[in-house]
């Protein structure tokens, strides 16, 4: 799996980050949130949508 740089960036009220980026040569779209700030990430998802809804 190829990942493109992110199309979204939020900065979550805790200050952690969540991060959307698109597949390579596909429409779909992964989304990834920090566990805690600096130190840890959960598992790549995959979205349905760019606005990971």
């Amino acid at each position: 799996m190829g990942l493109s740089q992110p199309s979204s960036v939020t900065q979550l009220p805790d200050g952690c980050l969540r991060l959307v980026v698109r597949e390579w040569n596909r429409d779909r779209f992964w989304q990834i949130t920090e566990r805690e700030r600096f130190v840890s990430w959960e598992p790549w998802r995959l979205c349905a949508t760019q606005d990971c809804a």
